[in-house]
């Protein structure tokens, strides 16, 4: 596939609980034979949050979840690189508009592959500050929570629909 040249563009993201401006580098040529990744959906568990410890034999955690989330490729191409999910983790990250965790999801080959069309399900335990009342969770495929490090940019049709408010209900 030849590419034709490159353009910068520079997005400003405004999504609820986590915004940046953003520098996406997008080949011009063939277009829209790209994937695009949406959370479909997200469910979780509330693990206790009581481990026991030494020497006063138990120590409390903050509250604790295990997630799933359901990540689809409703684009043209398969994705067949690993990306980032970023999200909030207290009500002050959400507010401010902070994605305090980022986290390199599909690494392993046999969730790397996304087909066009297709989903996988991928699974994160997270522990938090205070028990949330929501969750801002993003696909970070054009580097918009960088932290510093650059991510890896993978072009997608549509950036827009990367990400997911979930209610949790502790």
């Amino acid at each position: 596939m030849r590419l034709g040249r490159l353009i910068l563009v520079v997005i400003p993201l405004l999504a609820a609980g986590c915004s940046k401006n953003t520098a996406v580098i997008s080949p011009v040529a063939d277009s829209n034979a790209r994937p695009d990744l949406v959370i479909k959906n997200i469910d979780y568990t509330i693990l206790p949050s009581v481990v026991q410890g030494y020497p006063s034999g138990v120590l409390v955690a903050g509250p604790t979840a295990a997630f799933t989330l359901r990540i689809g490729n409703v684009g043209k191409a398969p994705l067949t690189s690993p990306f980032y999910i970023s999200n909030s983790r207290s009500e002050r990250d959400f507010d401010d508009g902070y994605c305090s965790t980022t986290t390199l999801v599909n690494a392993s080959p046999e969730t790397r592959t996304i087909p066009a069309g297709g989903s996988i399900d991928l699974k994160l335990d997270m522990s938090f500050a205070d028990s949330v009342s929501r969750i801002f969770f993003i696909i970070n495929t054009n580097d918009r929570f960088d932290k510093g490090v650059p991510l890896p940019a993978i072009p997608e049709l549509n950036y827009d629909n990367n990400s997911y408010i979930l209610d949790m209900k502790w």
